[in-house]
């Protein structure tokens, strides 16, 4: 089974996050939708918090590196026979939310809100790179699947874990 998620995983690219907001909205040229959807059954529902969101809409500022979001841009059938088409969220769906929370103004950052930046920052900031990898599964198991084996690559850092490398941030070293 592994060859056969392998076979559908794109390239990683770095889309803009301009595309990524008329993705959402349906205005590209690869949109069959009239939207981006980020809340297929397999993924959780939203868990960061503002200061999470917050933090994740600085390292884009800060143009640090991020992990890709994974797409799936196929058609499928869903098993209660609904016609599920357009670009749907495998993985990256609390990033994605951050960066359209951001843009509603539902919180500011480094003490400003979206509406509050100016022309020039907003230009900018949809021209940033959003690391995008592209898959063309045939099914929405194959995207649960890699979903699956996303979430099981890593262990979360504890609060102790945490709070030590923030020791360092407050000893100046």
């Amino acid at each position: 089974m592994a060859l056969e998620i392998a076979r559908h995983v794109g390239e990683l690219s770095n889309r803009t996050i301009g595309w990524v907001v008329m993705e959402r909205e349906g205005r590209c040229s690869s949109c069959k939708t009239d939207r981006l959807v980020i809340d297929p059954p397999y993924q959780r529902g939203s868990v960061w918090t503002v200061p999470q969101q917050q933090a994740w809409i600085e390292t884009i500022l800060d143009n640090l590196p991020r992990p890709p979001i994974f797409v799936n841009q196929r058609d499928w059938v869903k098993l209660d026979h609904t016609y599920m088409d357009g670009t749907v969220v495998i993985d990256g769906r609390q990033r994605l939310e951050a960066t359209f929370g951001f843009l509603a103004d539902e919180f500011p950052v480094r003490g400003e809100y979206w509406s509050e930046q100016s022309e020039t920052f907003h230009n900018k900031f949809m021209l940033l790179p959003f690391p995008t990898v592209l898959c063309h599964f045939e099914t929405e198991r194959e995207c649960a699947e890699l979903y699956v084996r996303l979430l099981r690559t890593g262990t979360a850092h504890s609060e102790e874990e945490i709070a030590k490398a923030e020791e360092l941030l407050d000893d100046g070293r």
